[in-house]
């Protein structure tokens, strides 16, 4: 199936419909999945930046399209996404430049997001190196700002994996919903994340949420993906 350019090919027809995604030049820009109720597009393939995320159906049982034009809509919306990640990339391999947007807001919630996380693990362990390795870890999350926007976290992860930092997958996964069995620490850093607003203060899940929205609007996958993390720690 082509959409704006890009070929969707259907890789699973059962549960859970899955396509790869390609551009013109036959390059994987794109995995597409719906599974449980969850659609998902990661960029440029399987593991990459999470770049489209809803929910469709009735949840659980839900792992298909349930008509054409249903499917038609979605996957027109993830090929807006996927032509916008990817001219975003282009823009920054032809620059050849660092790109720099870790502003002093981000470094504000970067480090209120680590005290959070090493006072949570100290109260929790008692232990005073591990809690101040969850600082750090904080301190880090949001290092790919340094060099991209869009795929911030994965750009940060990929970096700090190739410096032997230990909690590398943390950082690269971190915000996205849809890791399953997340480690202990994976976790708490997206707890304190959604308890630490834009200028590093302390907030409220419902803070947090209204912080995102006012920044990124309510229909933005930062927003959802937000929202979908605090029903987690809800449940």
């Amino acid at each position: 199936m082509e959409i704006k350019g890009l070929q969707f090919v259907l890789t699973c027809c059962a549960c859970p419909e899955q396509y790869n995604v390609f551009d013109k030049d036959g390059k994987n820009v794109g995995y597409v999945r719906l599974r449980h109720g969850s659609l998902i597009c990661e960029y440029p393939d399987i593991s990459g930046e999470l770049i489209y995320s809803t929910l469709i159906g009735d949840g659980w049982n839900t792992g298909k399209f349930e008509n054409r034009e249903q499917r038609l809509f979605h996957l027109t919306e993830i090929a807006d996404k996927v032509l916008e990640a990817s001219h975003g990339m282009e823009l920054h391999d032809s620059a050849n430049s660092v790109q720099n947007s870790f502003t002093e807001n981000r470094a504000k919630h970067s480090l209120g997001v680590a005290q959070l996380m090493q006072e949570k693990a100290l109260s929790e362990t008692g232990d005073e190196k591990y809690a101040k390795e969850m600082f750090l870890l904080g301190w880090l999350h949001d290092i790919g700002y340094q060099w991209v926007d869009a795929d911030h976290a994965k750009a940060g992860g990929k970096f700090l994996e190739s410096v032997g930092y230990t909690y590398s997958p943390e950082v690269k996964y971190h915000g996205n919903p849809d890791v399953q069995n997340p480690t202990k620490e994976l976790t708490l850093l997206n707890w304190a994340d959604t308890h630490v607003d834009g200028e590093g203060n302390r907030a409220s899940f419902e803070e947090r949420l209204q912080d995102i929205g006012k920044r990124h609007g309510t229909d933005s996958i930062a927003y959802k993906n937000c929202q979908r993390l605090i029903d987690s720690f809800s449940e």
